[in-house]
């Protein structure tokens, strides 16, 4: 194609234009491939390229590289040895990130912090153990032996039991250094129901386990998990909120502005606080809604209240999720009176409770001192 291409038209051109286009010289071929091209070749096909002499013309369509070559190599080398002193710090310091970090020594409270953290270890120790005893099976039993004196108990069925919420109720030491753990942990029982689904009841049971511990930290138990009654419920005191609130009244209102604001962000709490309160809204809103139930007060309410009057309250209320579920709630806060408008001065964590005597008190008696005590301390 080159060929007819340069032809000359036998019509126009004559003898001598022709004699002179055999002595022009011919004219050296376009070069197929630039030098960033072959370069882009050699690197990605490995192949070597001839390599001419030096002193020695380059002839028409070839192209030497390997000077190049050479330098992309040692280019090459140079970037791995800058890798490879730049990853050994990288690789140390993964190392000792691998390597396990151990906990800072615990800092124990109270008067006596080896009881403080012997009380914990062996809270610990009961709960766990507890936990696996009661979800073990015949198979898997034998793995219990190293928690126990004795491991010869025998009995496990081949279902094991569906428990929940395992916690330490108390672990008491006793004269002979012998520590009673009290574990609570919910317990599932099916009832079968003909024509009906499954009936599914839980409920709290409470188990004794006695544990000795040594100097070393070691803890083993002495016998077997025992099931124990619940213990007897304890006796409160009275509340103080004898008045009932309107709950149309100024301080109803108030205490439901209050809650939303607190719970659920609706609103701004420290226009409801007293100035100075430190009491600030729950991160990320609880709740979709609360609603006021039932509010009770120590006092009377007043219909217009005076700067400086103060009330002791415990409100009732029910927060809602987005989802729909109710929680139940309780608050009781210390209220003050400014300008006018009822505010919260702090959020009591104890309720008011009667003191025993306050039934039996004169109404002319005068009130307690600051210190709680009326006249001379009674001797026991």
């Amino acid at each position: 194609m080159l060929g007819l291409l340069n032809k000359k038209n036998p019509e126009v051109d004559d003898g001598a234009d022709s004699a002179e286009e055999q002595l022009r010289p011919r004219q050296p071929r376009k070069k197929l491939f630039s030098l960033p091209q072959l370069d882009s070749l050699a690197a990605r096909f490995g192949k070597k390229k001839p390599v001419a002499d030096e002193d020695h013309e380059q002839s028409v369509g070839r192209v030497m590289v390997s000077t190049q070559h050479n330098q992309w190599i040692r280019k090459v080398i140079g970037y791995g040895a800058i890798a490879a002193v730049a990853c050994g710090p990288i690789a140390l310091v993964q190392e000792s990130q691998d390597e396990p970090v151990q906990p800072p020594p615990a800092v124990e409270s109270g008067t006596n912090a080896g009881d403080l953290t012997a009380h914990d270890r062996a809270g610990a120790f009961g709960s766990m153990v507890v936990s696996k005893w009661l979800t073990s099976t015949r198979a898997d039993s034998e793995a219990l032996d190293k928690y126990f004196v004795d491991s010869s108990t025998n009995g496990f069925e081949t279902t094991p039991m569906e428990i929940t919420r395992p916690s330490v109720v108390s672990a008491t030491k006793d004269a002979n250094g012998l520590w009673s753990v009290v574990i609570a942990v919910d317990t599932k029982s099916t009832e079968k129901v003909k024509g009906k689904d499954d009936k599914t009841t839980w409920t709290t049971r409470h188990f004794e386990l006695p544990v000795r511990l040594d100097a070393n930290g070691g803890a083993v138990a002495q016998r077997a998990p025992a099931m124990i009654p619940l213990p007897d419920s304890a006796e409160g005191k009275t509340f103080a909120y004898g008045e009932d609130v309107s709950p149309t009244g100024a301080i109803a209102a108030m205490s439901d502005e209050f809650l939303n604001a607190l719970l659920v962000g609706k609103g701004d709490v420290s226009r409801l606080t007293t100035p100075g309160s430190d009491i600030t809204a729950v991160e990320s809103a609880a709740f979709a809604s609360v609603t006021v139930s039932k509010v009770q007060a120590t006092q009377p309410e007043a219909e217009e209240p005076t700067a400086g009057d103060a009330n002791e309250i415990l409100v009732t209320a029910v927060g809602k999720t987005a989802s729909g579920e109710g929680i139940p709630l309780q608050y009781s806060m210390s209220i003050h009176s400014r300008d006018g408008r009822w505010e919260v001065k702090s959020l009591s964590q104890s309720p008011a409770l009667e003191s025993p005597d306050a039934s039996t008190a004169s109404p002319t008696e005068p009130p307690p001192s600051p210190s709680g005590s009326v006249g001379p301390t009674p001797t026991n």
